[in-house]
């Protein structure tokens, strides 16, 4: 594989990210040995030990906005669940800025309800099996 000195342009490029990314851990309290880029690509997400996920552009956002450490998780698990729920998926600033989201008690009632659904599989798979089991025995009897 051909491999060859990074350009300056890369290097300065390196040098920023890298700036903003010890900013962002010195901000939050946070050891940078315990982040990472993934892949080690400094264009990709930003990899923090407990979690954490953020793009380069979310990065630059948390450095420039000063945004607390919480209320980005708050941002990320709000993400989640609405991903989970097939809702829309929230940008950072976006979400700083107010965007309407999904309010907590509707998570709460959709997370009650899956439950349900899902306890009620498990009776199904419970009752199949014991139908199962009383299938194989009779068969068994025939014989």
């Amino acid at each position: 594989m051909f491999k060859k000195e990074p350009s300056e342009l890369l290097k300065a490029f390196n040098e920023a990210v890298d700036a903003y990314t010890t900013t962002l851990c010195s901000k939050w309290g946070i050891d940078p040995h315990y982040t990472s880029w993934a892949g080690d690509d400094r264009s990709g997400v930003f990899c923090i030990e407990d979690g954490v996920n953020l793009n380069l552009g979310e990065v630059i956002l948390c450095v420039e906005l000063n945004l607390d450490y919480r209320s980005v998780c708050e941002w990320q698990e709000y993400n989640i669940k609405a991903h989970h729920f097939n809702f829309n998926y929230i940008k950072l600033e976006a979400w700083f800025m107010g965007a309407p989201r999904v309010p907590e008690s509707t998570f709460k009632r959709l997370e009650k309800m899956e439950k349900a659904v899902y306890d009620l599989a498990d009776e199904e798979k419970n009752r199949v099996a014991r139908e199962t089991k009383e299938y194989e025995k009779n068969k068994a009897e025939k014989k």
